[in-house]
C-alpha cells in the first residue's frame, strides 16, 4: 500500500514567519549507497583502507604488502613458480564478491578421501578428508600450491576456509544460511510493550516514528472510496435488517452472487482450451470530454463518449478491447451495444466453436 500525499506541519518557530513548511512523509525513501557503512564496504572490496562498526581503521593494504612480501619469499625457495605481479588478482576478485565468497573459496579448493593414515593417530583425531589447494591460470589451468600460500593470497585465515568445507554438499555448493542481520535488534520496542500500550487510555503519548510503523505494517487499513453504482437491495438491507421481506431478498442475491461467482471460475478454467473463449463485458459510466481542471471549460458544453470494455480470459494474453464512440455516433442503447459485440466477433478466430 503506497501512499504519496503529505501533511504540511509547522512548529512554533516557523509560524512566526509563515514562509517555511516540513513535509513530513509516511515512508523515508532512502539511499543506501550515500551510507557511510555502504561506502567504507565499497572501500573494503576495493582492497583500501576502510573504518568498521567499532570505528577501528582497517587496513587491508597492508595485509596485502605482508602476503606479498610472504609470496616472494615462496618464490625464492621455488616452492611455487605463481608469478608475483598476479598476486593482486585473486584478492581483488576475493573482495568484489558481496555474498558469494564460500563458493569462491570452495571452486579453488579440492576435497578428496584420505590415501594415507597412521595407526597410532586415534579414530576420532583421524581427519575425514583431504584438501588441494590452488588458483587457476588464465581461467583453465588449475595450479596446486600450500595452504599457507592459499591463505596469505587471499589475505584469510583458517576460519573461511574451515566454514566453506564444514557446509558444503555433494555438488559443491555452501549451504548454509547467512545470518547476519537477521537478529531482533536490541533496540526494537517489543511487541508486548505496544499492545499494553494500546490497551491503556489513549492519553499516554506515542512516538510518531513507533505510531507510523505499527499503523502501517500491523493494519490493513487505506483510505476508503465510496462507490457511487451501489446495490439498492444492499442498501434497503443496511437500512432496515428487521424485515422479513427485506432479509429474505438480500439472502437470495447473496446466493445468487456466490453462484455466478462459482460459474464464472468454471468458465475460466474452461477457457484453456483452444476452442473454448470466457469474456466479461461492461459499459463504463459516462466520459465528457475534453476533461480539464479549467474555469472556463468547467462551464462548456462538453461531448459525451461511451466506452464498452470487453475482456477475454484466455491465457497467457487476457486480452481486452474497448469498443469507443461518441454521442455523434450514437447513444448508448441496444443497437450500440449489439453493433460493438458483433464487430468484436467477426474478429475472433475460427477455431472457437
Amino acid at each position: 500500500m503506497e501512499h504519496n500525499s503529505t501533511i504540511a506541519a509547522t512548529t512554533d518557530s516557523e509560524k512566526g514567519t509563515g514562509n517555511k513548511e516540513k513535509e513530513i512523509y509516511r515512508w523515508k525513501n532512502t539511499n543506501q549507497t550515500n551510507w557511510k557503512r555502504s561506502k567504507e564496504l565499497e572501500k573494503k572490496r576495493k582492497c583500501l583502507p576502510y573504518k568498521s562498526k567499532k570505528s577501528f581503521l582497517q587496513l587491508n593494504y597492508l595485509k596485502v604488502l605482508n602476503a606479498a612480501k610472504i609470496v616472494a619469499r615462496n618464490a625464492q625457495k621455488s616452492l611455487h613458480k605463481t608469478s608475483v605481479r598476479n598476486f593482486a588478482n585473486p584478492i581483488q576478485d576475493l573482495y568484489k564478491i558481496l555474498r558469494c565468497k564460500k563458493e569462491f573459496l570452495l571452486k579453488r579448493i579440492i576435497i578428496k578421501p584420505v590415501q594415507t593414515t597412521r595407526k597410532s593417530v586415534p579414530i576420532e583425531k583421524q581427519r575425514s578428508s583431504s584438501r588441494e589447494y590452488g588458483f587457476y591460470k588464465n581461467n583453465t589451468v588449475f595450479e596446486r600450491v600450500c595452504k599457507n600460500y592459499f591463505m596469505s593470497t587471499l589475505c584469510i585465515s583458517t576460519g573461511p576456509i574451515e566454514t566453506a568445507v564444514k557446509h558444503v554438499d555433494d555438488h559443491g555448493v555452501f549451504t548454509k544460511m547467512d545470518n547476519r542481520g537477521r537478529q531482533v535488534p536490541a533496540n526494537k520496542t517489543p511487541g508486548e510493550q505496544i499492545q499494553e500500550k494500546m490497551k491503556e487510555s489513549n492519553k499516554v503519548p506515542v512516538k510518531l516514528k513507533i505510531y507510523k510503523k505499527v499503523f502501517g505494517t500491523e493494519y490493513n487499513l487505506a483510505f476508503y472510496h465510496p462507490k457511487k453504482d451501489q446495490c439498492s437491495i444492499c442498501n434497503n438491507y443496511k437500512k432496515d435488517k428487521t424485515n422479513i421481506n427485506i432479509q429474505n431478498e438480500y439472502t437470495q442475491r447473496i446466493e445468487r452472487k456466490e453462484a455466478s461467482y462459482r460459474s464464472k471460475e468454471l468458465d475460466k478454467k474452461k477457457s484453456g482450451h483452444e476452442s473454448y473463449l470466457c469474456v466479461t463485458m461492461d459499459l463504463q459510466s459516462l466520459l465528457q470530454i475534453p476533461s480539464t481542471a479549467d474555469s472556463l471549460m468547467y462551464y462548456s458544453r462538453k461531448l459525451n463518449l461511451y466506452n464498452l470494455s470487453i475482456y477475454e480470459f484466455k491465457p497467457p494474453q487476457n486480452d481486452a478491447h474497448c469498443m469507443i464512440w461518441t454521442e455523434i455516433n450514437g447513444k448508448r442503447g441496444i443497437a450500440e451495444i449489439a453493433s460493438a459485440i458483433h464487430l468484436w466477433i467477426k474478429n475472433l478466430p475460427e477455431v472457437l466453436t
